[in-house]
């Protein structure tokens, strides 16, 4: 009898932690796109002359545009022009390719292409923890916790820009593994950071509501 009712509260708990990544998730994975676009953005307009410049983001607006119309097409042509070890649109456009390929749950090769940035040196280390990031958002409910909690304390320790997203993530698969106290620490610190971006932190304190209460009704 013992053994049904811990089958039952793993099945709820289990929920609860699907319906928090759904919850906050989402947020964190925007976060990180709008800063990929952004930083790859800069970048590309400081390593590339102004004719390759032309030519290569004409050549990257009529594949997103392709994207658009036939998503079948436009990701052929990503695929041949992206370059996850290069730099610039080709760079942008792996990046592209892999949010594609996730989004059609092709995640062992949208991981391949993260994994492949997070690697290249050219990227520089702003795109290559974006990278990294990527990776690990997309696989934190289905990738070994330990696994993952090595790669995010990684991912602290060396980038310091990524590193409220990553403790947030930590938290995230404390709780998937049933780790609530050390979720609870990791909610507590960042919540209190404020040298992390104030929405990061009040997503840590709505969470951190939610367990410390479980029975507010707030899950």
């Amino acid at each position: 009898m013992a053994d049904i009712f811990r089958e039952v509260d793993e099945e709820v708990r289990q929920q609860r932690y699907r319906e928090l990544w759904q919850r906050f998730g989402v947020y964190i994975i925007a976060f990180v796109v709008i800063l990929i676009l952004s930083v790859a953005g800069y970048q590309i307009w400081q390593s590339q002359s102004q004719s390759a410049k032309a030519e290569a983001s004409d050549r990257y607006v009529a594949m997103m545009e392709s994207l658009q119309s036939n998503e079948e097409v436009g990701l052929d042509e990503l695929s041949a022009f992206a370059d996850p070890s290069a730099d610039g649109y080709a760079l942008l456009a792996a990046f592209e390719e892999a949010a594609v390929r996730a989004r059609r749950n092709d995640l062992e090769a949208a991981s391949e292409i993260w994994r492949r940035i997070a690697a290249n040196p050219s990227a520089g280390p702003a795109l290559q923890g974006a990278a990294e990031l990527m990776d690990i958002v997309h696989q934190v409910d289905s990738a070994d916790p330990d696994a993952l909690q090595t790669r995010l304390s990684a991912l602290m320790a060396s980038n310091a820009a990524y590193a409220p997203m990553a403790q947030e993530l930590s938290a995230l698969v404390a709780l998937r593994s049933g780790d609530r106290e050390l979720a609870i620490d990791q909610l507590r610190e960042l919540s209190a950071d404020l040298s992390a971006p104030e929405s990061i932190r009040l997503r840590a304190g709505r969470l951190l509501n939610v367990l410390e209460d479980p029975e507010s009704g707030e899950w």
